[in-house]
């Protein structure tokens, strides 16, 4: 499965879009994330509007989601 989440990046005051997929998947290149890494974690289980506190290596990162979508929707199916 595919997901997208448009955030935006609280600590970084950006929108930023991270395509999260599985491992046997991931396109570094294309801007992918894994489903495993503490972002694609954090970002999973957030829904709309709801902003989210991820543990980086790098201290604490705070994200509002704004938009998300899973690779079905994004087909229009």
């Amino acid at each position: 499965d595919v997901y997208k989440r448009q955030v935006h990046d609280l600590h970084q005051d950006e929108l930023v879009t991270f395509t999260i997929v599985a491992g046997d998947f991931m396109d570094l290149e294309a801007g992918h994330i894994s489903m495993a890494s503490p972002i694609g974690r954090g970002l999973l289980g957030g829904k709309q509007g709801e902003e989210v506190a991820i543990e980086l290596p790098v201290g604490e990162r705070k994200f509002k989601i704004v938009e998300l979508s899973t690779l079905p929707q994004q087909l229009g199916k």
